[in-house]
């Protein structure tokens, strides 16, 4: 034993140490007759029972129940800073510290963060659901980070789901009475909305507080990200049951959709689709990976092409106009998809120029192709080259957040 570091209704957390200098966390419950007792240990058996099946769910590592207390060892989460756990300043990292650091440095937290942190804790409580289980006490407080992931803490409060089941937990984390509903879709939606704008849950649909503070700081792309999220937020909690999600899996898909690409998921939220003229490119006016392919290759079969007939017809200066001419749009292209993997369109436009002077290196070693085997080998090195550049091309992969460009101006930009 340590120290204590954490005291909450039903006991005490503390700091502990094995022999080889471990740290761990250790909760005690004592036997003091009341409900606490009995709570914990109907929640210790559930998670007995599924404790294999449920990811990001804090690991209990041993348990030791006795006439006097219950007491159990878990991994110590992480620090707020990189104090050793044995000095007294030392706090766990929970979700709650980890929105006040950031708000401390300045800083704010993108689409991207939101759905790094928030995807392993909507698929714990999914998996806990889809297991006939609520938690029942989810809130920013409750979400750890053990080796920088999040995980969903204090299954205390844990209790199978039955139509007698009563909301527990703590006051604005906890669904209201009129919510007749899953109290874990509740209490996820509030820490979202805490994340999201640091503003306690009791402010949501009030216009002052759907920003943070430090909105001026946030991109275009993020300010529409977090309005997807609010309309989110509101679905969830809405008064009437039938038009919140049907489960925690459509509100966590719903939530990582931010480009809203599922048009009858953009119904719900918004009450009407608005439909957009896309052409080749997705909804959100990003390309796909079909999409790209095919004009890769197509653009690359035309400009061979198009340069062996001018190099027959023996005009240089018309062979150098016409292939600029032909050589722009894989610029485009290229820039293109590495703008929807948040790449920047010069490491797009350098790796092509790359390109290009391998291919004019090649051609000019081969440049008096005396034989057809020297011409095969030729075109087979420019060919490895051109497909060396799709392959790192199609090896990007599109970010969630939004497009800042636009479909129009997209297809615009293809064309």
């Amino acid at each position: 034993m340590v120290r204590e570091i954490g005291r909450g209704g039903f006991g005490c957390v503390f700091l502990v140490k094995d022999e080889a200098g471990i740290y761990y966390a250790l909760k005690k419950i004592p036997h003091d007759k009341s409900e606490h007792y009995g709570k914990e240990l109907s929640a210790l058996k559930l998670y007995h029972k599924i404790k294999d099946k449920i990811p990001n769910l804090i690991p209990i590592l041993d348990i030791k129940i006795n006439n006097l207390e219950i007491s159990y060892i878990m991994p110590l989460a992480d620090g707020v800073d990189e104090t050793d756990p044995a000095f007294p300043e030392w706090r766990p990292k929970t979700l709650t510290k980890f929105i006040a650091q950031k708000c401390e440095n300045g800083g704010i937290f993108s689409a991207g963060d939101a759905i790094n942190v928030f995807s392993p804790i909507f698929k714990a409580a999914e998996a806990l659901n889809k297991e006939g289980i609520i938690h029942r006490d989810i809130k920013p407080d409750n979400i750890l980070f053990l080796n920088g992931e999040p995980f969903l803490s204090d299954i205390g409060l844990m209790k199978e789901d039955d139509p007698g089941v009563s909301s527990a937990g703590t006051p604005t984390y906890t669904p209201p009475t009129w919510y007749t509903g899953n109290p874990d879709m509740w209490g996820l939606a509030a820490t979202l909305y805490f994340f999201l704008t640091q503003n306690p849950p009791d402010t949501i649909g009030r216009a002052k507080y759907i920003f943070p503070k430090a909105k001026d700081k946030m991109s275009a792309a993020d300010i529409a990200a977090l309005r997807h999220f609010h309309r989110v937020i509101l679905r969830a909690m809405r008064e009437n049951a039938t038009e919140r999600f049907i489960d925690m899996h459509d509100f966590f898909m719903a939530f990582s959709d931010i480009e809203e690409r599922n048009k009858q998921s953009a119904k719900l939220l918004d009450g009407a689709i608005a439909e957009k003229s896309t052409s080749i490119f997705l909804t959100s006016g990003r390309i796909d990976r079909k999409t790209f392919s095919a004009a890769y290759w197509f653009i690359y079969i035309i400009t061979n092409i198009s340069t062996s007939l001018l190099v027959d017809l023996g005009s240089t200066s018309t062979y150098a106009f016409v292939g600029i001419f032909f050589i722009w749009p894989m610029v485009t292209i290229l820039s293109k998809r590495a703008h929807d993997a948040n790449i920047s369109a010069k490491t797009a436009i350098c790796i092509l120029i790359a390109s290009r002077a391998l291919g004019i290196a090649n051609a000019y070693f081969f440049y008096d192709v005396e034989n057809f085997v020297k011409l095969i080998a030729m075109l087979c090195i420019e060919l490895f080259i051109n497909i060396a550049i799709f392959a790192i091309f199609l090896s990007f992969k599109p970010t969630n957040g939004i497009n800042k460009y636009g479909v129009c101006a997209q297809k615009l930009s293809f064309f």
